[in-house]
């Protein structure tokens, strides 16, 4: 089946590999949950072949052979990655913790595993958050990882736990 097909029913957010922002895309019931990763892949820019479709937050891809229809939830996030896991890597202070993530794991997510790893004060916790490595500008905890890592690159996100916001006489 091509795209255009595809592109023609009810809306299911997806988030990718190449891509910079969630995309909004059509899916008829009757196809299988492959023809998702066909269009993310064409729009990311990669081969649909060996790519895996997730939901947001889940460890486990989804059957690509699932068909779609009426009772299939189209209200969760999906990801399109061709990597199953991700080994995430947060540097903060001299230090760093390494962990494996599912592609659809949100920085959020991430971001409370490197909190709870580094033993953040509970006091400062609130005020953290993750950066693109050598970066300081925090990402949104709404994304999914694996949009940072390209199709063609390792499977690897080095990540630092940054606090952007300091109020006025804390330390």
């Amino acid at each position: 089946m091509t795209t255009q097909s595809v592109l023609v029913d009810e809306a299911i957010l997806v988030e990718g590999a190449g891509l910079s922002s969630l995309l909004k895309i059509s899916i008829k019931n009757g196809v299988k949950l492959q023809e998702i990763v066909e269009v993310v892949a064409k729009q990311g820019g990669f081969s649909p072949v060996g790519a895996f479709l997730f939901l947001e937050d889940k460890e486990t891809p989804l059957n690509l052979e699932l068909v779609i229809d009426e009772t299939y939830d189209r209200t969760q996030i999906h990801h399109v990655h061709r990597a199953k896991t991700i080994e995430v890597i947060v540097f903060y202070e001299q230090g760093d913790k390494k962990r494996s993530f599912s592609p659809s794991n949100t920085v959020g997510r991430v971001l409370a595993w490197a909190v709870k790893a580094f033993g953040i004060d509970p006091e400062k916790a609130p005020e953290m958050k993750l950066a693109l490595h050598g970066t300081e500008t925090p990402l949104d905890n709404a994304d999914h990882i694996g949009r940072f890592v390209p199709h063609h690159h390792e499977n690897r996100l080095k990540l630092d736990l940054i606090r952007p916001v300091v109020p006025n006489g804390a330390s």
